[in-house]
């Protein structure tokens, strides 16, 4: 059996624009700024953005269009869809505002990938890195990321 299951969080970077598929059903789409973070082969913090064109079909486009705001963030729940050009987009069972409260889900985030690490392979130097910073505690502008109700499809 395959699985064809993504979640993603981060900035909307473009307004929704709603359109139509050639058999009339009404569609949204709107673009989403993917920030990964890592370590650099030099050893430096690196951040690379990716720009994910979201869609969501049907039923669900009216509350995409009353609620997606440009420069907000989101988390979205959906599936991959490969077009014959090539490209890849996310198509939409659920879009969320995420909102803030405090920084728990840092240090928890940190924990768990913390037990990974140490059930890899020799990664050491991963390791201390992320004791380090657990070690510090949650730092002020990671706070915990919750979902408004309210765009689920």
């Amino acid at each position: 059996m395959d699985i064809n299951k993504v979640w993603l969080s981060g900035i909307c970077v473009s307004q929704p624009i709603k359109t139509q598929l050639p058999s009339g059903t009404p569609f949204v789409s709107f673009s989403l700024q993917v920030n990964e973070e890592f370590f650099g082969k030099s050893g430096g913090a690196r951040t690379n953005s990716n720009i994910i064109t979201i869609e969501t079909l049907g039923i669900g486009v009216n509350k995409v269009l009353q609620q997606v705001k440009q420069s907000a963030r989101y988390f979205v729940e959906g599936y991959l869809r490969q077009f014959s050009d090539g490209s890849i987009r996310v198509r939409t069972f659920a879009v969320y505002r995420e909102t803030t409260n405090d920084g728990v889900v840092y240090n928890e985030s940190l924990k768990q990938t913390l037990d990974v690490l140490k059930r890899s392979r020799d990664l050491p130097a991963a390791i201390r890195t992320i004791e380090d910073l657990l070690d510090r505690g949650p730092r002020p502008s990671d706070s915990r990321r919750t979902h408004e109700p309210g765009i689920s499809l």
